[in-house]
């Protein structure tokens, strides 16, 4: 049973290590984003499976204090972030990093797209290239303890499949799951009753020729 559990730290460790490897480097090394384009484009192979792995080892340490949960599990003290207004007219380009409340949002291109492509046609955030990613640091002052948003493709017929992977504000991994869906969002959320969520990193796993989209972020804070 030690050994086992020896191993399974020491797993989640290198998986941990990996993925923020490539995240912390990827917008400034140009080698490092081609690596991103490589590993994303094996996703269904290699690099969802190797998320699933990692996240299922994580969850199991992480089992009596995080955990995924829904959009009815926030309580009325949940702030939602809804990207309707950034204060430019649509559709407009951001170059990254960009600042949004409590959120710092970064990409593999240093751009993100501003447009009506949230839910109900609604102004919301996307990356600008196929098989790309978007990490989003949440500021600690807010002591966010629930964290959730929207995943996805607006419209008919837009197949999406995403990765989807959540931090605390240590950068240890607490979970990840992935979104597979013919169109359409998906609502994707996490609590860490011990702890605080620092960041979450959505990775386009499917080469379509096109990006995906965020919308309502939701927040709750630790109470008092």
């Amino acid at each position: 049973m030690r050994v086992v559990q020896r191993m399974s730290r020491e797993l989640a460790q290198i998986c941990h290590q990996r993925i923020l490897a490539l995240v912390g480097r990827a917008s400034r090394d140009l080698s490092m984003q081609r690596s991103m384009k490589r590993l994303a484009r094996n996703a269904f192979r290699i690099s969802i499976s190797a998320i699933y792995t990692c996240a299922t080892v994580m969850l199991s340490n992480y089992s009596a204090k995080a955990e995924f949960i829904r959009l009815s599990d926030f309580d009325n003290t949940a702030v939602v972030t809804d990207l309707n207004n950034l204060g430019v007219p649509a559709p407009h380009i951001f170059a990254t990093p960009l600042k949004v409340g409590i959120y710092i949002f970064t990409t593999d291109s240093g751009q993100l797209g501003y447009g009506a492509s949230g839910l109900n046609n609604s102004n919301a955030l996307s990356t600008t290239t196929d098989l790309g990613w978007m990490k989003i640091d949440i500021d600690p002052f807010a002591q966010v303890t629930k964290f959730g948003l929207l995943v996805g493709l607006p419209g008919p017929q837009q197949h999406n499949h995403e990765a989807v992977l959540f931090f605390d504000n240590y950068n240890h991994l607490l979970g990840g799951t992935g979104v597979s869906r013919g169109a359409g969002f998906r609502f994707v959320a996490f609590e860490n009753t011990e702890g605080l969520i620092g960041r979450v990193v959505i990775q386009d796993a499917n080469l379509n020729s096109s990006s995906f989209v965020v919308d309502n972020l939701v927040s709750q804070s630790r109470r008092p």
